[in-house]
């Protein structure tokens, strides 16, 4: 009877309602994008938000790392262990270049864009995949994950390869685990920098699309391959990322800043400046959204207590009636309660269909909406506030008045 009541209150004021719903549901919709916007961005940060918010350098290099004369293959740097040695760093994530040529019907074939990594990066950081898995750091197979492609590579495919050694090229083969998302971002892509408001940790990762690229990109295990004898030659090239004890002295990375920039490093970054400039990042969509978020709640608010008072006031006596026959005030304020929470239920259904359509049509290129356990947190915390004070206006009415009281003034 309690809900038969509510609906039939809410058809009594059914423009008012509408409008309502209307209003939440733009909230609704708003507030997914504005956390969704922010989930998205925390994806490429939290897997090395331990070095961000510690003491360290970013580093990018535009050319391979070596010591010495550049197309000396021997003066070339391989590994983290080799890199730290020139440096007062504890720790260092690196990404690798392989000079690399597939088969693909021409003379000197064809050379795709090639990268291994570190355990650790494979461990912490997995790009947005199509189709298959991320690359094992315990593989027994040289594993290859690649981007979309023209040879019709795919998952569980033998890639057969050659791959610049010391002093020769080597004659390998390798099994396709994964096919990457295309423009999913990959980390040690070489990222420009237009200016000091760049310095994020967006610098480690670039997006890689086949149709823009023209070639495929190949990833593979560093320590998968460099267990081969002979194994491939594996510069140190593009994102590092260096840590250091928090006793270091800042002259003592200057120091190391300049040796990095002998070893072909072209811009050194301190993390704790990059750490700052990243949360300024993350947080853009929420301070460009939150007052549209909080004004639509606002409107949401008042248009749900005027709505909520309205139907009170006009049901007054109703109230009193049925209050002579047995309803408490507390069930009167549960019929108020129920026409808020079917309100609520209107709005949701319609942000789920918006999300739907957002996410299936053309505007997907300019929001994206996850389906996640933030964004649900959210939207409930929202529909929790709104339900609690469209209660309010109700409350007050029926508690400040008599049954009596409201059969004589009637």
């Amino acid at each position: 009877m309690l809900l038969k009541t509510a609906m039939k209150t809410m058809r009594r004021n059914i423009s008012m309602n509408i409008l309502s719903i209307l209003q939440m549901t733009a909230a609704l919709l708003i507030a997914s994008v504005m956390v969704s916007a922010i989930c998205i961005r925390y994806q490429t940060y939290t897997p090395f938000q331990d070095y961000f918010e510690g003491h360290g350098l970013f580093c990018k290099f535009t050319t391979p790392a070596h010591d010495g004369d550049l197309y000396d293959m021997s003066t070339r740097i391989e590994s983290s262990e080799a890199l730290l040695s020139y440096l007062s760093a504890s720790s260092a994530l690196t990404a690798h270049e392989l000079i690399l040529t597939v088969d693909d019907g021409s003379e000197n074939g064809a050379m795709p864009k090639a990268i291994s990594y570190d355990d650790e990066i494979i461990r912490r950081y997995q790009p947005s995949l199509q189709d298959g898995r991320w690359l094992s750091t315990e593989a027994e197979e040289i594993e290859i994950v690649i981007s979309e492609n023209a040879y019709g590579w795919k998952v569980g495919d033998i890639i057969p390869f050659a791959v610049g050694g010391d002093d020769q090229m080597l004659l390998l083969e390798g099994r396709v685990v994964g096919v990457l998302r295309d423009n999913a971002e990959v980390f040690g892509l070489f990222r420009s920098r237009n200016d000091e408001s760049d310095e994020i940790y967006r610098l480690l990762y670039d997006s890689y699309s086949f149709g823009i690229e023209g070639k495929p990109l190949m990833l593979f295990s560093y320590s998968t391959l460099e267990r081969l004898e002979p194994s491939p030659l594996q510069s140190i090239y593009s994102s590092v990322l260096l840590s250091y004890p928090n006793d270091t002295s800042s002259e003592t990375m200057k120091k190391d800043q300049q040796t990095l920039n002998r070893l072909g490093c072209a811009m050194s970054i301190d993390l704790q400046t990059m750490d700052v400039n990243s949360k300024h990042y993350l947080y853009y969509e929420m301070y460009r959204l939150l007052p549209i978020v909080a004004v639509l709640m606002v409107l949401v608010l008042v248009s749900s207590i005027s709505s909520s008072a309205l139907s009170t006031r006009r049901r007054l006596r109703d109230y009193a009636i049925f209050y002579l026959n047995g309803l408490q005030w507390k069930q009167c304020m549960v019929v108020n309660l129920l026409q808020a929470f079917l309100t609520g239920a209107a709005a949701v259904l319609l942000t789920i269909c918006g999300v739907a359509v957002v996410r299936f049509s053309t505007l997907s290129d300019t929001f994206r909406i996850l389906w996640n356990g933030w964004v649900v947190v959210v939207l409930a915390g929202m529909l929790l506030v709104y339900l609690l004070l469209s209660m309010l206006m109700p409350v007050m009415m029926l508690y400040s008045t008599t049954p009596a009281r409201i059969l004589k003034g009637n």
